[in-house]
C-alpha cells in the first residue's frame, strides 16, 4: 500500500514547491495569515487552505494557499481537527470563498459555540459557475 502522506511530504522537497512557496511567502510579506505576526522564512510554512485530491501542491491556485507560522500550523493540525480533502470543481465551475462563513468553514452561534457551515460543508469554499472559463478547463472530445 502506498503511503500518500509520505509521497506528499516528498513533493514538498522539490524545486517546484520551493519556488512556488517562496512566491507565496513574498505575497504574504512573510506574515502569518492567522496571527498576523511577521516572521523569518525559517519560522513560516506555506499551507493549502484545503487539500485537492490528485493536485501537486505547486499547482494550487494562489488564493487557496497561505503563509502560517509554525505555532499556528501546529494548532491547525491538532488531533481533533479534520483534514479537508476537496475534489476539483466540475468543468465550467471554479472554487470561490463561501459567502456565508467567509471562508472560515465555521459559523459563530449565538451561545458562543461554533458549528460547521452547511453551505460549504466546512471547507470554506463553494463551487461557482465560471463565466469566463479557460479552454484548457474542458478536455477535447474529438
Amino acid at each position: 500500500m502506498v503511503n500518500k502522506h509520505f509521497n506528499y511530504k516528498r513533493l514538498l522537497n522539490t524545486p517546484e514547491w520551493r519556488e512556488y512557496s517562496k512566491t507565496i511567502l513574498e505575497r504574504d510579506n512573510y506574515t502569518c495569515q492567522i496571527c498576523h505576526q511577521k516572521k523569518s522564512e525559517n519560522e513560516l510554512l506555506v499551507q493549502p487552505k484545503m487539500y485537492i485530491e490528485g493536485k501537486d501542491p505547486w499547482d494550487y491556485p494562489p488564493e487557496l494557499v497561505e503563509t502560517l507560522c509554525v505555532d499556528c500550523h501546529e494548532k491547525l493540525h491538532e488531533p481533533n481537527k479534520k483534514y479537508i480533502i476537496y475534489r476539483l470543481p466540475k468543468p465550467g465551475y471554479r472554487l470561490v470563498t463561501c459567502n456565508r462563513c467567509l471562508g472560515e468553514g465555521l459559523l459563530n452561534m449565538r451561545n458562543g459555540d461554533f458549528c460547521e457551515c452547511e453551505l460549504c460543508d466546512g471547507t470554506g469554499f463553494i463551487e461557482e459557475e465560471d463565466l469566463e472559463p479557460f479552454e484548457d478547463d474542458y478536455p477535447s472530445r474529438w
